[in-house]
């Protein structure tokens, strides 16, 4: 059963926001679109591993991408995939890549395209030390966490040498992933929790997950006046929507956007945050016009705080249902 599923992150949605209002000539934007790529390839690969873990013959909850508070600090451990079930919880990491991965004698990284990345083990025996630190107060019983790399891209040549015995067990790729499940299974053959138990723990992991939700503009050292000012089209992908007759229209193609405001003040919810002016909305989006600006935001139905010239609008979003028109 599906618990959490495969889904776009905030943060992956306000790269691509950075991304369109960025100037391609900008020095952070390469670095912005090169972070969009790793973020696209890394979904990818997890949606691959949904299949495999439907062949699953045994009561089991699954989570993607469930990311923790520490047991001992306010800093956060990320899990590609939660697999929990009535006998022990199986931690996924994921890791798509294509061609030739080498690990060689000796070596604790491992080598890809001439690119040297770390060891993906030692990163997932990390997330079970803070998941069994996470658990030891909110489990109603001392469940096993067994561990598994997964190569996702079809086309993943694995030479990983001999003497690295647990790499060679537990680096694998995603067509094992099944019969590697079930011998865990096999393995753990005593029930630790009921079924109903197992269902309220894996729920209970999707309530104690927190979003990876930055700061954008900071995290890329962007400052807002930076920022490419207009009203993005659809259509062409470019922000060319100006105020035509009372419309919205494409400077480029034509297109006419009713709704295309509104993804203005998402794009600067993503970008700028949750409180918004005329005057802002005005300067971001590229519609001088007042009085439009003013009726935009009343259209929108946004909560109102201050009177006058100091009202200010109360942007509120949902991650997974408004920003289809950045994907």
């Amino acid at each position: 059963m599906i618990v959490k599923d495969v889904s776009f992150t905030p943060y992956y949605l306000k790269l691509l926001c950075l991304a369109n209002r960025l100037d391609p000539y900008h020095k952070k934007y390469e670095q912005v679109r090169n972070r969009i790529r790793r973020e696209q390839s890394g979904y990818i690969g997890e949606k691959r591993v949904l299949y495999p873990l439907k062949k699953l013959d045994f009561p089991n909850f699954v989570l993607h991408n469930t990311r923790l508070q520490t047991a001992f600090s306010n800093k956060h451990f990320q899990m590609d995939f939660l697999l929990v079930t009535q006998n022990f919880i199986l931690i996924i990491e994921s890791k798509n890549m294509s061609g030739e991965v080498m690990m060689k004698e000796g070596s604790h990284q491992i080598f890809h395209h001439d690119q040297t990345y770390d060891d993906p083990l030692n990163q997932v025996e990390e997330q079970k030390f803070q998941l069994v630190n996470w658990l030891e107060n909110r489990s109603d019983g001392k469940i096993p966490i067994e561990t598994v790399v997964v190569m996702t891209s079809p086309n993943v040549r694995m030479n990983i040498h001999p003497s690295h015995e647990e790499h060679v067990k537990k680096v694998i790729p995603l067509a094992k992933l099944p019969a590697y499940i079930r011998t865990v299974n096999e393995r753990y053959n005593q029930r630790v929790l009921s079924i109903n138990n197992a269902r309220k723990l894996a729920y209970y992991f999707k309530q104690c997950h927190e979003d990876y939700d930055p700061d954008i503009l900071e995290r890329f050292g962007v400052g807002g006046e930076e920022l490419v000012k207009g009203t993005y089209c659809i259509k062409c992908g470019l922000l060319t929507m100006r105020m035509i007759r009372k419309r919205l229209e494409c400077m480029k193609c034509g297109y006419r956007d009713q709704n295309a405001a509104i993804n203005s003040l998402k794009d600067y919810y993503l970008l700028r945050g949750n409180v918004i002016t005329n005057s802002e909305l005005s300067d971001f989006s590229g519609i001088e016009s007042r009085h439009t600006v003013r009726n935009i935001l009343k259209d929108a139905g946004l909560e109102k705080v201050g009177n006058r010239r100091h009202t200010k609008y109360l942007l509120n979003y949902d991650y997974q249902k408004d920003f289809d028109y950045l994907k």
